[in-house]
Order: structure tokens, then sequence, then C-alpha cells
């Protein structure tokens, strides 16, 4: 839906789409880079919740370029949509280096390329599950191209405040994580359900 917003409601070209996706490769690579350099001692679960409550933050200033705002303020779209997309990228980058850390403690010792490469294929069947929710959810208002390009974006919005506030469920139980490294070496191989519990936080 955000793809076809750009394209059909805001004249997007494949060029500025192209341009938008490095520079959200950009952006995550970054975000790796700062977990490394200034936050590998926070704690894990401070660090989901915060990624997670900018990202509902960013995600929900989507809002603001569907209903026009960003040009009242004399801000152009592309400028604004970049903006948004570099700063979420960044935000995924922090988010994503404690996935990968747990991943590499729970695989077996010599077997780490084997359990990231398990771990990874979860992320994708996370993003392709969002994927059929997302269509689903389309239905429930209209979001279809003939309606935005007929300039009606009222179910454009509405989906992306809903979207949003779904990214809050997995902060239910953030309380399962630990803190950092070294409560992580001390659950490794001791619960069965914390790996289990992993990977459905890793999916969604």
């Amino acid at each position: 839906t955000g793809n076809t917003f750009l394209v059909d409601g805001l004249d997007f070209s494949n060029f500025q789409l192209g341009v938008l996706s490095v520079m959200s490769a950009v952006a995550q690579l970054g975000g790796l880079m700062a977990y490394r350099g200034f936050l590998e001692e926070t704690s894990w679960r401070v660090n989901y919740m915060l990624t997670t409550g900018v990202g509902i933050i960013f995600s929900c200033l989507s809002i603001l370029l569907v209903l026009r705002l960003n040009s009242d303020a004399g801000i152009g779209d592309f400028a604004f949509a970049a903006g948004d997309t570099v700063f979420l990228a960044f935000i995924t980058g922090i988010q994503f280096m404690p996935s990968v850390l747990i991943a590499l403690a729970l695989s077996p010792v010599g077997q780490e390329g084997t359990g990231f490469a398990v771990f990874t294929t979860f992320g994708n069947l996370g993003q392709s599950l969002g994927g059929c929710i997302g269509n689903g959810l389309v239905r429930i208002w209209d979001c279809s191209n003939e309606t935005i390009k007929a300039g009606d974006y009222s179910g454009v919005w509405k989906l992306t405040v809903l979207t949003s506030a779904l990214q809050l469920v997995p902060i239910a139980w953030v309380s399962f994580l630990p803190h950092g490294r070294e409560e992580m070496t001390n659950l490794v191989g001791s619960n069965f359900w914390f790996g289990a519990f992993f990977v459905g936080l890793f999916i969604a």
C-alpha cells in the first residue's frame, strides 16, 4: 500500500522509488554501525522498546504525507518520504543487531552460519505473513489503486494508523528477552520456551 500510494497518489517515478530503496539500505547499515559503536552495552529490552516506540512515531508521520500536511509546511513529497524512510531504516538497523546476537548465541558451536540462515528464513516468513495480513487489512478500507488515483486517501491514513498501532503487540512479550549478552549466555541451552519465544518475536 505504501508504494502504491507513492506511485498512484504522489506520482513517484521508478527512479525515485529506487533512490528510496538505496537510502533505506544505507540507513539500515548506519543503524547497525551505530548500535555497535554506541549502544552495544544497553539493555536489549530497553533497546527493543525504545526503537519500537520511535518506529511507531515515524510510521505515523506518514499520515502527514497522506493528508498533504507536508505541502502546507513547505516540505516536498520526496524529501518528506525520504526522511521518513531513512529514519525508519536506521531504527530498524539498531533493533536488528540484538536479534542477530541472540540468534548466534542459540546456534550450536560451529554451526552459527546455519543457525543464522534458519533465523533469516523465519524473518522472511514473518515478512511474507505480514504481507498476507496487510492484504487482508486493505479490505477493511478502500485502498485500491483506482481510489488512490481519484485522490481519496481516507482509507490509506486509517490503514497507516492501524498498522502503526499493531507494532505495539510484540512489546507485550519483551520481558522474556534477556537484558544483554551475560544473561543470554546463562539462558542458552536452559530454556526451550525462550528459544520458541524468540523465534516468534523474530517473525513478528
